[in-house]
């Protein structure tokens, strides 16, 4: 009889404390998000209350208010409020900068990385007229800490971002940094050097 009544209850505590954790990490998140949100907002050039008045403002919030909820990292959180921030100061149109904010709350940091340090190939290329960007890459990524092979395929992976694209080339297809990609480095502050494997 004490069975049958601990195991009627059973449904009901799980159920409570299931309810109770989900909450507290829910609001653990939403403070995460509004800690990060406001010292990234606080260096920008526009102040807290001229952000606050803009029609995007709470949309995107709310969309990396989102991304956090699912568990996307604090360094992804910080690089989405780096892109509101910067979208705003330049003015650009909501769905602009919320196509970067999904992009980055799908990104993981090792894409993060990977990108940021083929955006800074693909600028030594241009400044010294040499070597395809994925070709750089590959030498300074290669063999440590990923294989050519390995690193060929994050680069494919990318590919659904609109970051990279891929063009034919003598040995195949040749992965370049698209021109989206720049304004995104930009937007979100990227540099290789904030990120580690």
């Amino acid at each position: 009889m004490i069975l049958e009544l601990a195991a009627s209850k059973l449904p009901t505590v799980t159920e409570h404390l299931l309810s109770t954790g989900l909450k507290e990490h829910f609001k653990k998140q939403e403070e995460a998000v509004q800690q990060i949100l406001l010292g990234v907002l606080k260096s920008g050039s526009i102040s807290l209350e001229e952000i606050a008045k803009k029609d995007n403002f709470i949309g995107s919030y709310y969309r990396i208010a989102d991304a956090a909820l699912k568990g996307v990292t604090n360094k992804n959180l910080r690089l989405m409020c780096k892109a509101l921030r910067g979208g705003i100061e330049q003015e650009l149109s909501d769905d602009k900068i919320n196509t970067v904010l999904s992009i980055i709350a799908d990104l993981s940091e090792e894409e993060i990385l990977i990108l940021a340090k083929f955006s800074e190939c693909k600028q030594k290329e241009i400044k010294d007229n040499s070597i395809n960007a994925q070709k750089r890459l590959k030498d300074q990524l290669t063999p440590v800490p990923y294989s050519a092979d390995y690193l060929d395929a994050v680069l494919g992976r990318l590919l659904r971002t609109g970051l990279v694209i891929a063009k034919p080339g003598w040995e195949g297809l040749i992965m370049e940094p698209s021109p989206l990609l720049d304004q995104f480095i930009t937007l979100a502050e990227l540099q290789a050097h904030n990120f580690t494997k």
